[in-house]
């Protein structure tokens, strides 16, 4: 099928509203980015039970199963991914050195130079670890947290991902499909 072709929606906020962009004859593939599930998981002061609480009022909305149901009744195969797991975490103190990866970020800080990171690390070595990365830029030197650590509040547990944890490196992914086991 010669005018056969790929299309890629997102990041939308109404996994329903792109569906339209899906059913073209044309379209063989179809991907979108639904980045509610992030948003819940990065937001400031949501601890693991108010996430799960946020994830499961979101779902009974329904939107999500409308789409997925939309795409299924088209022909598609459906996959559902991540860009990332998560984990819980437990603060070992805020520790003012360094730069945060990201603004979202509690398991990483950034230094400018080796010295700094080292010296940064001598004093905290009962919680953070170097990481001697190879995919960063030469001039900058990470920290991770050590076990389930991060760079908040002593004591306070918090959702996150960016550390040496396994969970946050595993992505989960699933085939949905129309039958019913």
């Amino acid at each position: 099928m010669e005018d056969a072709r790929l299309d890629i929606v997102g990041p939308t906020s109404s996994p329903a509203s792109s569906l339209d962009k899906a059913y073209p004859a044309t379209v063989q593939a179809f991907g979108t980015v639904v980045p509610r599930i992030d948003e819940l998981i990065h937001n400031v002061g949501l601890n693991p039970r108010m996430f799960a609480a946020a994830v499961k009022t979101w779902a009974a909305q329904g939107e999500l199963a409308h789409y997925l149901e939309g795409l299924l009744h088209h022909g598609y195969d459906v996959y559902v991914t991540a860009d990332h797991g998560n984990t819980s975490a437990r603060g070992v103190g805020v520790m003012g050195s360094g730069v945060l990866a990201e603004a979202g970020s509690k398991r990483m800080r950034l230094f400018s130079s080796r010295a700094l990171r080292d010296a940064f690390v001598a004093e905290h070595s009962d919680s953070v670890v170097a990481w001697n990365s190879t995919s960063l830029p030469d001039d900058v030197f990470a920290v991770l947290c050590r076990d389930d650590g991060a760079f908040a509040p002593a004591g306070e547990t918090i959702n996150c991902h960016g550390g040496i944890s396994l969970l946050e490196t595993m992505v989960p992914f699933a085939r949905i499909t129309g039958e019913c086991a």
